[in-house]
């Protein structure tokens, strides 16, 4: 794909950086958002990364996924835990990693909403359909982070892996077959899971410096890490 060529291209021409006390980068995920899309291909939540030696990241995430769309309402929420490499340094650099993701949730299938047959199920109206969701996944991403001013961090990802749903009807009825079969559709569309980041951070730490690059933002304001 173009974006990865580019990407791996960035990542070969990035300056070395030298080892640099640990930074971290405390974000907050917007890429949940296309859910009201009905696309699950992120999550709305907070991100806490920190780079060792401008280099290796360990990633923690908390968030939720919200799928939205009549006549399914899907919710889940959990947390993952993720390695990066960054090359040339934590910040305007690109990265590779891996994540793993474990989500539990609930939802709600109204087989009345949009066809006009009288059902009322933003309400919990006669026919609904309540659901347990459980999802697990591990992804691969490559993306990039910018620094856009001072401490604040701009993040992009995308990646794609294995990803395990179950959707289970809480109720026997004559659509629980389909509130079933029609929200797992909803919710993984693909074969495979998409998963992406679009956050905005702040910084904690001294910024890395790359070799020849002379002095950082950080060594002019006499910042600490």
């Amino acid at each position: 794909m173009m974006w990865m060529s580019l990407l791996l291209t960035a990542a070969v021409a990035a300056p070395e950086t030298p080892p640099t006390p640990g930074v971290t980068v405390l974000s907050l995920n917007t890429s949940g958002v296309m859910g009201f899309a009905t696309l699950n291909v992120g999550r709305m939540g907070f991100n806490v990364e920190h780079v060792v030696r401008g280099r290796h990241g360990l990633l923690v995430e908390a968030g939720i996924i919200h799928v939205h769309g009549d006549p399914s309402h899907l919710w889940s929420g959990g947390g993952a835990l993720g390695w990066r490499y960054h090359f040339g340094g934590a910040t305007d650099a690109p990265f590779v990693g891996v994540r793993v993701a474990a989500e539990a949730g609930w939802g709600r299938y109204m087989p009345g909403m949009g066809e006009g047959l009288g059902m009322s199920g933003a309400h919990g109206g006669e026919g609904d359909v309540p659901l347990d969701v459980l999802h697990l996944n591990a992804t691969a991403h490559v993306g990039y982070r910018w620094q856009v001013a001072g401490r604040v961090q701009l993040t992009y990802r995308v990646g794609a892996g294995y990803g395990h749903t179950v959707i289970t009807a809480r109720e026997d009825g004559m659509f629980a077959n389909d509130a079933e079969a029609f929200s797992m559709d909803r919710f993984q569309r693909f074969p495979f899971v998409v998963d992406t980041e679009l956050s905005v951070g702040i910084r904690f730490g001294r910024r890395p410096v790359a070799v020849g690059g002379g002095s950082s933002e950080d060594a002019h304001t006499g910042e600490q890490g």
